[in-house]
């Protein structure tokens, strides 16, 4: 550090209102592990077409100090517009009306009220949460970061610059609200139903199912379409008498390699292309087959065939001399 150097480090600081609106919150939930399967899929605030669909919301009036009371406030019906013991106000929200509950009055008996909840949670962020790195009595719990590590490295990356630094007590007010207040609310217990001990509840029932995505199957559906094209064109000729199983094992038969040779050899015989197995082995089935190595050299393609009867022949993968070979190739005829 040199001698009269200049350094700076930036200040961050903050004020904090709270506003009051109805948001739409879509959620997604398969069942399978709990509370970790439930998945917000939309929220954002309601939007309303015209003034007389908006909200009117009311904040009691008390006519006593600040630090006396924390007054109600909620949504009322429109009747109570112009009512005299509160104040109405028709808005898409509404920004909270400062109580007692600001002022800190932790623990006190009318503190988890919905008036005084979030201004006395807002309290205990700004008194004891946020005020102290460390647990310690006074504390109400430690978010500093110094016995949590997870939190501590979480604080390190928002507070980088200014926009993800503002997120840091309003993350900790959540937490500390979701904990402090439970909205429960009775099927039974609305204001037209005191004399009421029945209700109707609707109710949905949970079963387990499976969704297949399906472009995963866009391979089996081409290929049952490309495999019902050809069941229909082969019911067509059949039905037309264009194909016979007999033709299929015909065109089967002649794709053999003896019978190709044999048809080449025996040119003027008939019926061996269309002649059965059982009739062709006892025909031609004893012939002797071998092909020359060298084919380039032959003059004509039936220069590479040699054939042999069974009485002078020697199987064609038998190694021999090179005697026996030029032997074998002058003594066989060509066909």
């Amino acid at each position: 550090m040199d001698p009269r150097s200049d350094w700076s480090a930036p200040i961050y600081s903050c004020a904090t209102a709270m506003k009051a609106y109805i948001m739409d919150v879509s959620f997604l939930f398969n069942g399978r592990k709990g509370l970790a399967s439930l998945e917000v899929t939309k929220a954002e605030p309601r939007t309303y077409k015209s003034n007389a669909t908006t909200p009117l919301w009311a904040v009691e009036n008390t006519d006593m100090q600040i630090s006396d009371v924390s007054p109600f406030w909620a949504l009322v019906d429109d009747k109570y517009e112009h009512s005299p013991n509160m104040w109405t106000l028709r808005r898409d929200h509404l920004y909270l009306p400062a109580g007692s509950g600001f002022l800190g009055s932790m623990y006190m008996g009318v503190d988890s009220s919905p008036a005084a909840a979030p201004g006395t949670v807002l309290a205990m962020l700004y008194e004891d949460a946020a005020s102290h790195s460390g647990l310690s009595p006074d504390a109400l719990l430690d978010y500093g970061g110094s016995t949590n590590y997870l939190l501590y490295l979480q604080w390190q990356r928002i507070s980088q610059n200014p926009v993800t630094s503002q997120t840091m007590l309003n993350l900790i007010w959540t937490d500390i609200m979701a904990n402090y207040v439970m909205g429960v609310r009775s099927t039974i217990g609305g204001a037209d139903d005191l004399g009421s001990t029945t209700a109707k509840v609707r109710v949905c029932q949970l079963r387990d199912t499976i969704k297949y995505d399906m472009r995963y199957a866009i391979p089996g559906i081409a290929f049952l379409a490309i495999y019902i094209l050809a069941l229909v064109l082969a019911l067509i000729f059949l039905l037309l008498g264009k194909a016979r199983l007999q033709q299929l094992k015909v065109l089967l038969n002649q794709t053999s390699i003896g019978r190709a040779v044999s048809v080449e050899r025996y040119k003027g015989a008939s019926g061996i292309a269309t002649s059965s197995t059982k009739e062709w082995v006892l025909k031609y089935g004893d012939d002797d087959i071998g092909i020359r190595k060298n084919i380039a050299q032959a003059d004509t393609p039936q220069d590479n065939v040699m054939i042999r009867t069974p009485a002078v022949c020697k199987p064609l993968m038998q190694q021999g001399s090179p005697e026996d070979s030029e032997r074998l190739s002058d003594e066989t005829p060509r066909v």
